[in-house]
């Protein structure tokens, strides 16, 4: 997109650690209630040469079974059109009380800890650490790092988040804020689940779609 790069707004130091603990919280809805397992059937997913950990069904990277989710959009009841009990239950089985998140294709890492004094990690931990993850500004060097075509793709992806906004005034704002690493997906935004790792029942892999 001809001369969207030129107007963009740049953090001008390099992007805030991953660790969501170090993060500022994002607006949007109250963090839910103490933990509940609600009515829901874990699915298993076996690791070499350990005990299987099972991962709620809601985050299994099978498509029937995956929370219909724009990675663009605030998690919570609306956006995902989920039970909210998904939110309070554990994501694991057994509970794990950290996780990391990778994403293979960009070399990231997302730490999950549990928030609100909860002992292990829930399904709304981690739906809220991938989005302030991915609400991260990206800086014009990592931007510079990029080839052309990677470039044009990156400003297609910042117009069309900043442009769904029916305001002008919603537009400027969300413009203002500058380009994310949700922009780096370039457009595929769909979120298609986790699945289990070679390295360990802490690793989880994201999986995502246009």
């Amino acid at each position: 997109m001809p001369g969207i790069n030129k107007r963009v707004h740049w953090a001008s130091t390099p992007s805030p650690p991953s660790s969501i603990s170090s993060l500022p919280s994002s607006p949007g809805p109250l963090t839910p209630p103490q933990h509940s397992s609600g009515p829901y059937t874990y699915q298993a997913l076996p690791l070499p040469g350990l005990t299987p950990t099972e991962v709620h069904p809601a985050l299994g990277s099978h498509a029937l079974t995956t929370l219909r989710w724009d990675l663009t959009l605030q998690p919570n009841v609306e956006t995902m059109h989920v039970d909210p009990r998904i939110f309070t239950a554990a994501v694991t089985k057994p509970p794990l009380p950290f996780i990391i998140i990778i994403v293979p294709e960009l070399g990231w890492e997302i730490p999950i800890q549990p928030q609100g004094g909860n002992p292990f990690i829930t399904v709304w931990d981690v739906v809220q650490g991938i989005y302030r993850f991915l609400r991260e500004p990206i800086t014009q060097e990592q931007y510079a790092r990029c080839n052309e075509q990677q470039r044009l793709q990156i400003d297609a992806s910042f117009r069309r988040r900043y442009t769904r906004y029916d305001q002008p005034q919603g537009q400027k704002l969300e413009k203002s804020k500058g380009i994310k690493k949700v922009d780096l997906l370039f457009g595929q935004t769909r979120f298609m689940g986790l699945s289990s790792t070679k390295r360990g029942p802490d690793f989880w892999r994201m999986h995502f779609s246009s």
